[in-house]
């Protein structure tokens, strides 16, 4: 019989986390660690030396004063919302900005992707229920994932040496099947996020499908007790 305090001990320690400044090098990774933490330490291969110059670069940012505290001030997310928007000029906020950014680069980068080394895809995705914790999971991790790539970026001397990845959640149905979900449908129109079917990536996007016969090409990430499932796509 398992005992209350003990599921209780095994939940927290999915959100444990270690001050890597605190760290030594060689076991910060050996410590249990958020999954978030998995992640940003393996998909963008960020060591302890890396942990210690964002929490700088963001310190410093902070001293300058209200206007630079939020974190898309930090990396500049204006510049890059201002490029997307002279492509398309319907985007309403930063959040349908990044959505867009999401399947316009999966398109362009999806077609010769031998050729285009330099690319790497991390793909997120929610279960194949897709309801609303799962779509927003799925969504808001992504989010999360290139503001982290956006800030190790930061601290990179020679940028034009790295991979250029992006950080695509997946909406695990088909796309003619959204029109069903009414429940996210509400909240991506409160989220002033229009046209859906038009703007996110869905399990049966050509686009997704093509990659995903190139194994080096990207990663996956699974939100929302997800687990991988061959027939899901």
């Amino acid at each position: 019989m398992i005992r209350s305090n003990d599921v209780m001990n095994k939940h927290l320690n999915l959100f444990s986390y270690e001050d890597p400044e605190l760290y030594e090098e060689e076991n910060l990774f050996e410590s249990t660690q958020a999954p978030w933490f998995y992640h940003i330490t393996h998909l963008l291969d960020l060591k302890k030396e890396d942990f210690m110059n964002i929490k700088s670069i963001v310190e410093n940012e902070k001293k300058r004063g209200s206007d630079y505290n939020h974190i898309l001030d930090i990396i500049d997310y204006k510049t890059y919302s201002d490029i997307m928007r002279k492509i398309n000029n319907n985007m309403k906020n930063a959040l349908s900005v990044y959505l867009f950014s999401c399947k316009y680069f999966l398109n362009k980068y999806s077609k010769n992707t031998e050729s285009n080394g330099h690319v790497h895809f991390v793909f997120v995705f929610g279960n194949n229920t897709a309801d609303l914790d799962s779509v927003c999971s799925s969504i808001v991790y992504s989010f999360f994932l290139y503001i982290w790539y956006c800030l190790k970026s930061k601290t990179t001397k020679e940028k034009n040496s790295d991979v250029l990845k992006f950080f695509i959640p997946i909406i695990n149905i088909k796309r003619s099947d959204m029109k069903l979900k009414v429940l996210i449908n509400w909240w991506l129109e409160k989220c002033e996020i229009q046209n859906p079917e038009e703007i996110l990536v869905f399990n049966d996007d050509k686009n997704l499908l093509e990659v995903l016969k190139c194994d080096n090409k990207y990663d996956i990430c699974f939100v929302d007790f997800n687990d991988f499932e061959p027939n899901s796509m």
